[in-house]
């Protein structure tokens, strides 16, 4: 069953960042694995968080294959910023 990610995080007064992905649930198992433990990520030049955990800034939503079809469709590869869990 499809799984939608949605991702959202701030920083003080700085940056909000949100974003959303389709994935599977062994993927999510990956993820809740990956980020459950301190982390640095960064995006653009110099925005980002060091050594935070980031999971629960994540929300998981299991949708069926018709409403995956859908926001595929809308929105190829997802839209936003969510943080890639793979291997770098």
């Amino acid at each position: 069953m499809p799984v939608l990610v949605k991702f959202s995080r701030d920083w003080a007064d700085e940056f909000d960042i949100s974003g959303f992905v389709i994935t599977t649930t062994e993927e999510v198992d990956a993820l809740k694995e990956c980020f459950s433990t301190e982390q640095t990520r960064y995006f653009g030049t110099n925005e980002g968080w060091e050594d935070e955990i980031l999971i629960d800034s994540f929300g998981f939503f299991e949708i069926t294959d018709l409403q995956a079809a859908v926001i595929n469709q809308l929105f190829p590869g997802g839209l936003g910023y969510v943080p890639y869990w793979g291997e770098e």
